[in-house]
């Protein structure tokens, strides 16, 4: 009976041995989830090149594309539109109609003649073009006038749309006739300036339906890569191309390894307790009876495997120590 105690109790020690120590052999495992190794701006470590002969539709190409050929659409515009011409020309007619009662009106001094012409509103005239209105007789103010008409009649004809009348204004005084000295021609100018308008507007569903049907006319960009090719070079920084690729070939998370490292351990811990049992056999079978020496003996081997697992740099150096 006594015997079969002893041996019951070797048997518990050197269970409680082996998982103990397949424990700390494994410790470093149970850290390791496979979480991601490369992210957008790192810097690659090595050469990453294709497992396998693999094809896959890149997002980021296709959206690029798509936005390309999005891009690439013209805005379409309305036709051109008469009534807002005539809108102008109208409003020109109501300002001329306003300075003449200005110019008229003797209960008005210069410097107040000045103001009214400065708070118009519709149009807004520099000194320079608001004092020789107020200069000119009749006849030159009537020649003025209407070429200013004339003028903003003629540029409104042409389609013009937003980002056109910046360059419109610019060549108005280019439409001046030359038999304006460049004094009447600024005041011509200056007259018609504020009334060009855009008479030819965006249409923006037949745009967005334009965009539209040449989104869908591009075709999704798929990715190839043969065995063996570089996927990511090393020493090269990572972009969000790479990490597409790597992640749709497999090699953007570390591959979950704890099982294998487990039975990695469980193996050397049974290779371990093998050897030493053989070897207190034959050299020390006296040594086998003495339970407290043999759980010390273990107690400091694991303290001593746990102590590499936990501060060794390198992951193999615990494996050594048996």
């Amino acid at each position: 009976n006594e015997k079969q105690r002893n041996a019951a109790t070797l048997v518990a020690s050197a269970i409680v041995f082996v998982l103990t120590l397949t424990l700390a052999l494994a410790l470093s495992s149970f850290a390791d989830s496979g979480n991601e190794l490369l992210q957008v701006g790192d810097i690659a470590p090595r050469d990453i090149l294709a497992p396998s002969a693999q094809s896959y539709t890149s997002a980021i190409l296709t959206e690029s594309r798509r936005q390309m050929a999005s891009d690439s659409v013209n805005n379409v515009y309305f036709p051109p539109n008469p009534d807002i011409a005539r809108e102008q020309i109208a409003l020109l007619q109501d300002v001329i109609a306003r300075i003449d009662e200005i110019r008229a009106n003797e209960d008005l001094s210069d410097s107040d003649k000045r103001q009214e012409l400065a708070s118009l509103g519709i149009i807004e005239l520099s000194p320079e073009e608001a004092d020789p209105i107020l200069n000119m007789d009749e006849n030159t103010w009537a020649s003025v006038s209407t070429e200013a008409t004339t003028v903003l009649e003629r540029v409104m004809r042409e389609p013009i749309r937003e980002v056109d009348v910046n360059s419109v204004r610019d060549g108005l005084a280019m439409q001046v006739s030359v038999r304006f000295n460049a004094t009447n021609a600024a005041v011509v100018t200056g007259l018609a300036r504020d009334l060009v308008r855009p008479n030819r507007l965006l249409n923006q569903a037949a745009t967005d339906d334009a965009r539209q049907a040449a989104v869908a006319a591009v075709e999704p960009e798929v990715r190839s890569y043969e065995q063996g090719q570089f996927v990511v070079e090393g020493g090269t920084r990572i972009t969000a191309l790479d990490i597409e690729a790597l992640d749709a070939l497999g090699l953007l998370v570390s591959p979950d390894l704890r099982l294998q490292q487990v039975a990695q351990a469980l193996l050397a811990s049974l290779l371990a307790a093998a050897t030493v049992s053989l070897y207190l056999t034959r050299q020390h079978p006296d040594l086998l009876s003495q339970f407290r020496l043999l759980w010390l003996l273990e107690g400091l081997f694991l303290i001593a495997v746990v102590s590499f697992a936990l501060f060794s740099s390198d992951g193999a150096a615990q494996y050594l120590f048996p």
